[in-house]
């Protein structure tokens, strides 16, 4: 067993906090939320705790106590009885992939979780669609996740989302500040002092950052994620998340929009930059007071830092150039960019998920560069229905919200895979959009 130093780090904070008062279970339980968002957003290196091959993080420390803590509460507290049932049924639904696929595989092989897209998909390394151990840990996840969801949706207190926002606005200042160091470091001095300095902290996983990443001439910015892609997500979810939780705060939410799409820009991924359409486009239906102001401020900047680093953007000029070019010529056998295999993903993907609309192929089974494709190919339409619908269980949607929910479904249609299912980034960000509907005690068991 080994623990990086880091889990020192992590238990003095928590006990630190804890110490601070008495706590009751729900007390607790929310306040570790916001926590857990946090890590799970802008923590993916290294790990906690290591066991063998075993790599435990800090998020799933946090994730475990969570369900531990909504687990006991669901014994003692009424629960809306629609949400109970829509919880069976997503559980009966995950069951009945399963056995549909024991029973009569699909006859096309599969890229499998313990695979990769970026290079099994050329070399032809297809398999059978079959349940592995990878299989059953996710398996496992969703599980858990059920009664967190079924918790936090039956139960949060009022100055909950508040406390959501006052804890990203915080993080969200201090991931600048770590990525402002790391451009110093890697663009200005050229020095590899910041991936360094994270081995040193986080310990040294299959997920931790070792070198460089140079793109278009210049270096990405990760900050504590394995790959831009994965800080460019990050962002977009905390940003979109504080945006709807901020109360109308102009200030707060004009200085996070403008900062985040400064670091996406500087992140330098191609999800980056459709995250920043999104989030500009959330910023004008959010803050309509606001919007020629924001307009013109983001136009400004993003027109200064494309003046400062022209030769740099040629670099995704050409990774979309190529990218069409390799969809127009059929049996490509070479990768260029990341584009490909992940644009490849997804399409194979859904061509799996036609096969078996209704269940899915199996929960788990295979996956694409888009949590979208790879949720409907492992629960079917039937499955992401009833996903959508404890998501946005007890909640009225006006058209304003539907867009915005739409935005969302687009960014998970280009990024994401199916950890999205039980994430706490998920949750609340849909637990965002909204307004509440007044609950009826008749359907409480």
């Amino acid at each position: 067993m080994a623990f990086s130093p880091f889990f020192v780090l992590f238990f003095t904070y928590l006990v630190f906090q804890l110490n601070k008062k008495k706590w009751l279970i729900n007390e607790l339980f929310f306040f570790l939320i916001p926590i857990e968002l946090t890590f799970e957003l802008f923590i993916n290196v290294g790990y906690l705790i290591k066991i063998g091959n075993l790599e435990i993080s800090a998020s799933d420390f946090l994730f475990s106590l969570l369900v531990f803590l909504a687990v006991y509460k669901l014994l003692t507290t009424r629960v809306n009885r629609n949400l109970i049932i829509l919880a069976i049924l997503f559980i009966y639904i995950i069951i009945i992939g399963l056995i549909l696929l024991a029973c009569k595989p699909v006859d096309s092989g599969i890229i499998s979780y313990s695979h990769n897209w970026d290079f099994d998909y050329y070399k032809s390394l297809f398999e059978p669609a079959s349940i592995k151990l990878v299989q059953i840990r996710m398996i496992f996840m969703i599980i858990a996740y059920t009664p967190i969801l079924i918790f936090v949706q039956n139960s949060y207190p009022p100055n909950f989302k508040k406390e959501i926002a006052d804890t990203l606005y915080s993080s969200l200042n201090v991931i600048y500040l770590i990525l402002m160091i790391e451009f110093i470091l890697k663009n200005i001095l050229k020095s590899n002092l910041f991936s360094e300095i994270i081995l040193n902290i986080f310990g040294k996983s299959n997920s931790t950052i070792y070198s460089l990443l140079q793109r278009g001439g210049t270096y990405g910015l990760q900050g504590l994620a394995r790959e831009p892609s994965q800080m460019a997500k990050s962002l977009f979810l905390a940003t979109g998340i504080f945006l709807l939780l901020c109360n109308n705060n102009i200030q707060k939410a004009r200085k996070i929009a403008i900062f985040s799409i400064i670091s996406l820009i500087f992140v330098r991924s191609l999800i980056g930059f459709a995250s920043i359409i999104i989030i500009i486009l959330m910023y004008y239906i959010i803050f309509k007071v606001d919007r020629k102001i924001i307009i013109l401020i983001l136009l400004s900047i993003l027109i200064f830092i494309i003046y400062k680093n022209i030769k740099s953007f040629n670099y995704y000029f050409d990774r979309i150039s190529v990218l069409l070019k390799f969809l127009s010529v059929p049996q490509n056998k070479w990768i260029y960019f990341t584009n490909q295999p992940r644009i490849i993903s997804i399409i194979e993907t859904f061509r799996l998920f036609m096969k078996r609309p209704i269940f899915g192929i199996g929960y788990g089974i295979t996956y694409a560069h888009s949590f979208i494709a790879t949720g409907l190919v492992s629960l079917g339409i039937a499955g992401m229905t009833v996903w959508f619908k404890m998501q946005l269980f007890n909640r009225v949607l006006q058209f304003h919200h539907l867009i915005i929910l739409t935005l969302i479904i687009i960014f998970w249609f280009i990024n994401g895979y199916i950890g999205e299912l039980y994430s706490i980034s998920s949750l609340i960000l849909i637990l965002s959009i909204g307004k509440v509907h007044i609950r009826s005690e008749r359907y409480k068991i």
